[in-house]
Parts: structure tokens; C-alpha cells; sequence
């Protein structure tokens, strides 16, 4: 950030009277994330059936990949998630599943090439039937 003098000798600008000196003022700009790409949806798990779920594809301001990392709380255990896929899946049986009963939630950070972070969520609900 600042002020640079950038001089010039014998050009166009001197040859126009103008003066010798151009002066560049840099800012310090805050870069805001923006990623496009849907939003997470609420998840339901039901003991004794198979489960997965991809991610949206998520891009930054400029159309690159961001990078997905997933903060799985207390279904650690239980779920696996697969970057290159953007995919949760589960890992355990179905009893292993009984002992998670209940509503859940998972962090989803977005990280663009800047270093920039976006955090949403979504509750996953571990339950003994079939949604209808």
C-alpha cells in the first residue's frame, strides 16, 4: 500500500509537456468470496438403508473449483467424506447407525484460490424409517 513515483525519461511524455512523474496509489482492497454453486440440503439417514449424498460443485468468483473441506462433528465415525466426489457416505452397519439417532450437524467450509472462506451447514437426521 502507498504512494510510487515511476519516472520516465525522454519519451512521449516529455515530448508531449507532460510532466516526467506518474504517481500510482495502491489500496489495500478486501477481496469478499463469492461461490456459486447451490446450496447444502438438509440430509435424512434411515437405519438399515444405504446413503449418500454429493456436494454441489462449488466455483469462486472467478469460476475455479473451490476447495471443500467437511467438518462431520459427532458423525465422524460414522461418515466418510471423499473430496475428489464431494461425497458423504456412510461407513458403519445399520447398528452402529441406531446409537446417532437424532438430528446432526455438518460444517462445509469453501476455501477459493485467495485464501478466502465461506462456512455453511446442514443437519443430517439419523432415523429409524423412511422418510415419506
Amino acid at each position: 500500500m502507498g504512494t510510487y513515483k515511476l519516472g520516465l525519461k525522454k519519451g512521449f511524455l516529455e515530448l508531449a509537456g507532460c510532466e516526467q512523474t506518474i504517481c500510482v496509489n495502491t489500496v489495500n482492497v478486501q477481496y469478499t468470496p463469492s461461490f456459486a454453486g447451490g446450496s447444502v440440503e438438509d440430509q435424512t439417514i434411515a437405519v438399515g438403508g444405504p446413503w449418500s449424498y454429493q456436494l454441489p460443485l462449488f466455483t469462486d468468483y472467478f469460476g475455479d473449483p473451490a476447495t471443500i473441506q467437511v467438518g462431520l462433528g459427532d458423525l465422524k465415525d460414522i461418515l466418510n467424506f471423499e473430496e475428489s466426489a464431494r461425497t458423504l457416505s456412510l461407513v458403519v452397519s445399520s447398528a452402529a447407525l441406531v446409537g446417532k439417532l437424532g438430528k446432526h450437524s455438518v460444517a462445509v467450509i469453501l476455501k477459493d484460490a485467495f485464501g478466502s472462506t465461506k462456512k455453511l451447514s446442514f443437519k443430517v437426521e439419523v432415523t429409524m424409517f423412511v422418510p415419506s
